[in-house]
């Protein structure tokens, strides 16, 4: 199993100090913290991520909520939410002050990224074959983008972010492309 096999990595300050957090875990990181905050979530191919508080330097808690591994996270702009995407082509929300599971979102295909909207209304999911943007008010998926190809594989989108005033949507895809998406956030 994935989960035995280790390395060892090391979040230290800038002034490359003393080690905030040492975590053994295997390849396929991805990091992401809290806006303002010492709080920070560790996702690896681990199928609940750790949240470690970095100022006390302890594990605060491990979400659970994926069949499989996770292959994508993000924290809302406001903090309080938090977004996973696995394997398993499913998106589990969790209240990051309760640390509780709110609700699942399928995407019906492996999540390669996400991104919260700046007013914490959208929640957009990456997968293979398109974009899900989901409305976390109503819990359900309100549309799908799909770049046009003129021929040849659809690419597939790796990356996802909102811009600030939360109109466009700008995605990086495995044909060295960025699309930008003007995406319409009102009901």
């Amino acid at each position: 199993m994935l989960d035995k096999l280790f390395l060892l990595l090391e979040i230290r300050p800038l002034s490359c100090g003393t080690p905030l957090v040492s975590v053994l875990k295997p390849s396929n990181l991805t990091l992401t913290g809290f806006p303002l905050s010492d709080v920070l979530l560790l996702i690896t191919l681990w199928s609940c991520p750790p949240l470690w508080d970095l100022e006390n330097k302890e594990l605060v808690a491990d979400f659970v909520g994926h069949s499989g591994y996770i292959s994508a996270i993000t924290i809302s702009p406001d903090g309080s939410l938090c977004a996973s995407g696995g394997k398993d082509g499913s998106i589990v929300l969790w209240d990051l002050a309760s640390k509780e599971v709110l609700y699942s979102l399928t995407a019906g295909d492996e999540i390669n990224a996400l991104a919260f909207s700046p007013n914490r209304y959208w929640l957009c999911a990456a997968t293979s074959s398109s974009i899900k943007i989901y409305n976390l008010q109503e819990r359900e998926l309100k549309d799908e983008l799909k770049p046009e190809v003129a021929e040849g594989k659809t690419p597939e989108c790796l990356s996802l972010a909102w811009s600030a005033d939360g109109q466009n949507l700008f995605s990086g895809y495995t044909d060295n492309l960025i699309r930008v998406w003007q995406v319409m956030t009102s009901s």
